[in-house]
């Protein structure tokens, strides 16, 4: 009975922190995302040109925000997001790191790219939904 609580507590969880994620993406320029429609992990494209170690370095030391680097994963440019956090830290985060995204690539940088090879690999699953089309 426990476990049955805890799934459906995590679920809302995760369900609004993609609900979150959207809303945000939907006025980032700067970031890109394929958020899955189920699971708590996704990957954030980055449009910078700071290799993803050093932005998420960067962007804990001087924002308190936390990512771990796409080249973690082999996908550098992007940063691993998990979406089983509480839904006001989300908020919190993803303001924040806009504000420092803004503050640091806001003029000129290339914005708005989408991730098409992630893109295909994912829609050929039918596992995801496109989130963001700048």
């Amino acid at each position: 009975h426990d476990r049955v609580a805890i799934m459906a507590r995590s679920r809302v969880i995760a369900d609004t922190n993609r609900k979150i994620l959207r809303e945000w993406l939907r006025d980032e320029p700067l970031a890109d995302c394929v958020i899955p429609r189920s699971g708590t992990v996704c990957f954030l494209k980055v449009n910078t040109d700071m290799p993803s170690a050093q932005l998420c370095e960067r962007l804990q030391e001087e924002t308190g925000v936390f990512f771990a680097p796409g080249s973690c994963f082999g996908v550098e440019g992007h940063v691993r997001l998990g979406l089983g956090i509480d839904n006001a830290v989300m908020r919190e985060g993803l303001g924040r790191f806009s504000a420092w995204l803004h503050r640091n690539y806001g003029n000129g940088h290339a914005a708005g790219m989408i991730v098409f090879e992630m893109y295909q690999k994912c829609k050929e699953r039918d596992r995801f939904e496109v989130s963001s089309l700048h």
